[in-house]
């Protein structure tokens, strides 16, 4: 692409590039600002699905549950879950509080997990990771743009006491230990596996027998012969040795994640877990969801007085939550209304003076609750746009191979303002009996002279600081 220089130097140019820097800043601005704070998981939502029955989940196909609270990931001794809270509309304005509890299959925690891994550093969203890898007998360390996993070898001996075998040997009261693991059935499988593959296709098969490690040979058809070598097991006499490790993946620390059947309230999968969905910013599919709070909630009071009877009206709402059989359909609170009448008679004895009250109550029966119309949720969008985006559950993939590149040269020609393309005006002049001689009494080529070579640098750099001052005073909300 080819430019004339002289034409950028144009006020006009000079404001089109003004123009485009402020553009640059603001569009910095409003990018910076579009980063959600939340988006580890769904908004909380609802839905009507029966006469005073509502549902509640973390997916797109409801209305979102008036001031949802920021989802809380634990994992209190058993599987991971993740709780919401917010409130769902009653008549008359009532609100019912009430929680979504969600479990995250752990094959969900392993793939963000796996995903997060490379792109985390050592420090701040990376410890919760290292830690959670540590707790399933991993080493993640970083390499470059990339992560290196190890895992100790269990069998070496890293702490006292240490259990000595030996290797391919008979049974002999005085064999002496040839090396030492770092627990019995450790020794005693190192033992086994030194014989190999017999000549005869049997192989050999530790088992720990109290003090004994016994060795016994098997019969090809799954028996086992007597044991070909049992010895007690020698302590090490000597200095544990160095950790060792052995080369390992982020695909086994992410199998090891998804056999897990429970992690203990200590355990730092919950963080992991958050800190990953940080540095990827997927959202974290749920099972379904279940929803729980409060068996009854106060609806509003109406009284009236007609002469001695004064009648009052509690409305009360009764609910009970049951557990989500899908993922879509979620946790549902079914809520009844009753209403409860009570009548009081005040009488007054005309010759005592004395008041009596006289009171009465009866209960209607229960009926659902009659969800307000204005919270009743809007039709999904996601039923008519399945492709929509926010509407698909799977991924979408990212295309293969490189992005198709055009190279092409575009020619810029200056437009003729009338201005003779920047140049200075020549002196306005006339011939007289053969004598050239000046209209005007400017001279026009020496002043614009001056103009160009002190002036014009100084528009210039003052042009350039002010656009570095914008680009530079802006920062992002």
């Amino acid at each position: 692409m080819t430019y004339d220089i002289r034409s950028l130097q144009h006020p006009k140019h000079l404001c089109a590039i003004g123009a485009f820097l402020l553009g640059a800043v603001y569009s910095f601005q409003v990018n910076a600002a579009v980063v959600a704070p939340d988006s580890a998981f769904a908004t909380f939502y609802s839905r009507v699905t029966a006469p005073g029955k509502q549902t509640v989940g973390f997916g797109s196909n409801g209305t979102p549950v008036v001031a949802p609270g920021v989802p809380s990931v634990s994992s209190a001794g058993g599987p991971v879950q993740v709780a919401r809270t917010g409130s769902l509309p009653l008549p008359a304005g009532a609100r019912l509080p009430v929680t979504g509890t969600a479990k995250i299959p752990n094959s969900a925690i392993a793939a963000i997990i796996k995903k997060a891994l490379p792109l985390v550093p050592y420090l701040g969203t990376g410890v919760a990771l290292y830690e959670l890898a540590k707790e399933l007998g991993f080493i993640v360390s970083k390499s470059g743009s990339g992560v290196v996993v190890t895992k100790p070898d269990s069998s070496v001996c890293t702490v006292a006491p240490c259990y000595g075998y030996a290797t391919r040997t008979r049974y002999d009261p005085s064999t002496v230990a040839t090396g030492y693991k770092a627990s019995k059935i450790a020794a005693c499988d190192a033992s086994a596996s030194s014989w190999g593959v017999l000549s005869n296709g049997h192989v050999m098969k530790g088992v720990v027998e109290g003090t004994q490690c016994a060795v016994y040979e098997s019969n090809g058809s799954g028996g086992w012969f007597g044991a070909s070598y049992r010895a007690d097991f020698a302590t090490a006499t000597v200095s544990p040795s160095a950790p060792v490790f052995l080369p390992s993946s982020d695909t086994a620390l992410a199998d090891a994640i998804a056999a897990q059947s429970g992690w203990p309230s200590s355990s730092a999968v919950a963080q992991a877990l958050v800190d990953a969905q940080r540095v990827t910013g997927d959202q974290i599919p749920t099972d379904q969801p279940n929803a729980t709070g409060p068996a009854t909630v106060a609806g509003p009071t109406e009284k009236t007085k007609v002469g001695p009877k004064e009648t009052t009206k509690q409305s009360n709402y009764n609910c009970t939550y049951y557990d989500g059989p899908t993922v879509m359909e979620g946790g549902s609170v079914v809520c009844t209304e009753q209403t409860t009448t009570t009548d009081a008679v005040t009488t007054t004895d005309p010759a005592t003076g004395a008041t009596t009250t006289t009171t009465t109550t009866a209960s209607e029966a229960t009926k659902p609750a009659e969800i307000p119309a204005d919270d009743k949720p809007a039709e999904d969008p996601c039923i008519k746009n399945p492709s929509r985006n926010g509407c698909r559950s799977d991924e979408f993939d990212v295309p293969a191979g490189d992005i198709p590149k055009t190279s092409k040269t575009i020619s810029y020609a200056a437009e003729n303002l009338g201005f003779a393309g920047g140049s200075c005006p020549a002196n306005r002049i006339m011939i007289a009996h053969g004598m050239a001689v000046p209209i005007t009494v400017t001279n026009w080529a020496d002043n614009c002279d001056k103009l160009t070579t002190y002036a014009k640098p100084m528009i210039l750099a003052l042009a350039t600081f002010a656009a570095l001052m914008i680009i530079f005073v802006g920062k992002p909300e």
